[in-house]
């Protein structure tokens, strides 16, 4: 049994897609996903091993609607030079969603220094809350 990465309780790990495969999924050409371990492109989402089911499929996968619909209501259309739009948002649904990206992409990299410096915000990106200077 392995530790979540959010919540840290000891768990069979499951796939954590590091962007939202619905996001992914709305782009249709085929994107590849970097492997550092091997050094190679493969055709596939990317996503790493070590959240448990819980996390991954009721807390984070809110934030990856969230961002899902933010996508299709404010960003799925070009702008041409000289338009301009509003986006409307939730300030800490947006924060924790980038956040979540941010700190699984970090993971995936194994970069220790980064992950340490995400891990301290796991709580805040799971539940939310008040999250004081986001210093990464």
């Amino acid at each position: 049994m392995k530790s979540c990465a959010y919540c840290q309780l000891s768990c069979s790990p499951t796939k954590e897609h590091i962007w939202p495969s619905s996001i992914i999924q709305k782009y249709e050409s085929r994107l590849k996903t970097y492997n550092k371990k091997i050094n190679s492109f493969h055709l596939g989402d990317p996503v790493i091993k070590d959240v448990c089911s819980q996390c991954n499929s009721v807390n984070l996968s809110k934030l990856d609607a969230y961002l899902s619909n933010l996508y299709d209501q404010h960003l799925s259309v070009a702008l041409s030079p000289g338009q301009s739009t509003e986006i409307e948002y939730d300030h800490n649904l947006l924060l924790r969603s980038l956040l979540k990206i941010s700190y699984n992409s970090s993971r995936s990299f194994g970069d220790s220094k980064i992950v340490k410096a995400h891990s301290r915000y796991r709580n805040y990106i799971l539940d939310g809350g008040f999250c004081s200077n986001i210093m990464l």
